[in-house]
């Protein structure tokens, strides 16, 4: 070994990789080994990318099972060695680490080439290898937002002059002051799938925007751009599906409803069985109608989300979407003392959509009304209506808040525009509202409502039986 104390020789092999250099780090590592190497896939074999005397230059190309090491034999020279990818648990590698077996044991072979996927991803060279591979604009910035590299994607994609710039600002890129905050916002955050619209071609362009974040501290831009057919379900309420239940919820709810349903069987047996005095029945009788809500909480959960499963659109009543989203938000918002009541038209309102999606709509509109009810410490109500109004059905969410500012109503839809920061509030539920009624031939916006709070309003075209075509065109709303 080179130095006296191995565990400084091995802190600075890292330190060196970690800092993006990572061709001395590995000089030293497999200087201290005494052979090994690096390779990269080619169509028949592994080939050498940087070795040390000692070491073939090509391997046949071994099949390396996903996570594991593969030790194998070559005769030239005559030597046992560990074969793992770079990174271990890759499912198509690029990459390989070779370790001879009498140096290292399988599990710090598996160690070094995870550091080595690190090392690789921290250099320069190992960016434009890794974006590259991507057919979408992608690029590197540091965690200020500086940008310090790209692919070859952007530069031929993005045809602006000087528009690509080693150490210009990120959110420059953006089309407007809004763009340019909405980089920074994704920048702080770490999000992915905010959408933004840039000025790096002859016209401004859409485009969805995915955040990942490296070891390093760096962050990997990819950049899919949306064409105005394709802000649709897909778009930004896709993205963020996490935010308002999705799988996640539906698994709890059933594992929920398995110790409920001992808990619910056991109580009723109690009660129709032998004396008991009067304080212990109301204790059970109390407990049987807790593990009833719980119940009917789990049920809704599932509904939604089974809902949020359905990719295609159907024919379905805004009524029986809207009485069920309001029963699913009414939940939470019942702990802080908030009545949430729908008033649904007598008439059937049928429209061509997707159930989870308008269920969603409702769901974010009530409780973006009951956390602005809460933060104000205003108000206590927020009511739901539907009725049919010159061929759209027409939903509207009422509450007795303190209502949006003017100057803001015109913002209040934009991803990130939130007045509920300091309590954690992303600005992406309206977001996400807007993109589902527009891909539903609909259309939102906010008025100052009766109640003194605020009101929005969702329309959403009308089916016509006869022509199987929505009732309504699209048209500018009227207000009011």
């Amino acid at each position: 070994m080179a130095a006296k104390d191995p565990w400084v020789y091995w802190r600075c092999v890292i330190a060196l990789g970690r800092q993006g250099q990572w061709r001395e780090a590995l000089a030293r590592l497999l200087s201290a080994w005494g052979c090994g190497g690096l390779f990269v896939r080619r169509s028949k074999e592994w080939q050498a990318v940087f070795i040390v005397s000692g070491t073939p230059t090509a391997l046949p190309l071994t099949p390396v099972p996903q996570g594991e090491v593969a030790p194998i034999t070559t005769q030239s020279p005559r030597r046992r060695w560990w074969l793992v990818t770079v990174p271990p648990d890759c499912r198509n590698p690029s990459y390989a680490l070779l370790c001879p077996s009498r140096s290292v044991s399988a599990h710090q072979a598996r160690f070094w080439a995870e550091l080595c996927a690190i090392w690789l991803t921290v250099a320069a060279e190992g960016w434009q290898r890794v974006i590259d591979s991507f057919a979408e604009p992608m690029l590197v910035t540091d965690t200020h937002g500086t940008l310090l590299a790209w692919n070859a994607a952007a530069n031929t994609q993005w045809n602006v002059s000087g528009v690509l710039e080693v150490g210009r600002a990120l959110w420059t890129l953006g089309a407007s002051e809004q763009d340019g905050e909405c980089l920074q916002e994704l920048l702080r955050l770490g999000t992915s799938g905010g959408v933004v619209t840039l000025r790096v071609t002859d016209s401004p362009t859409a485009y969805r925007v995915f955040v990942t974040a490296v070891p390093s501290g760096h962050r990997l831009w990819r950049f899919l751009p949306l064409h105005i057919d394709s802000l649709q379900f897909q778009h930004l309420a896709r993205s963020f599906q996490v935010a308002t239940l999705g799988e996640l919820a539906s698994g709890i709810a059933h594992e929920i409803n398995n110790p409920l349903q001992v808990i619910l069987g056991n109580v009723e047996m109690a009660l129709e069985e032998g004396e008991m005095d009067e304080a212990t029945r109301e204790k059970l009788v109390d407990i049987l109608t807790a593990a009833n809500r719980i119940r009917q909480v789990t049920h809704a959960l599932i509904h939604f989300a089974d809902a949020r499963r359905t990719q295609e659109a159907e024919l379905l009543d805004i009524n029986t979407a809207i009485r069920e989203a309001v029963q699913l938000a009414s939940y939470s918002l019942a702990r802080d003392g908030i009545q949430v009541t729908a008033e649904c038209s007598p008439q059937t309102l049928l429209v061509l959509g997707r159930r989870g999606d308008l269920e969603e709509v409702v769901v974010q509109l009530v409780r973006n009304a009951g956390e602005a009810i809460i933060q104000a410490r205003k108000g206590s109500q927020v009511l739901v209506r539907t009725y049919q109004r010159n061929g759209w059905g027409r939903i509207e969410v009422d509450d007795d808040g303190p209502g949006v500012p003017v100057d803001l109503r015109d913002r209040i839809f934009i991803p990130f525009v939130t007045t509920k920061a300091e309590r954690g509030g992303t600005g992406l539920g309206l977001a996400i509202v807007q993109n589902i009624v527009v891909a539903h031939r609909g259309r939102v916006w906010v008025e100052e409502s009766p109640l003194g709070g605020a009101r929005f309003i969702v329309e959403l075209p009308l089916w016509q039986p006869a022509t199987g075509t929505p009732v309504a065109e699209v048209s500018q709303p009227e207000r009011g």
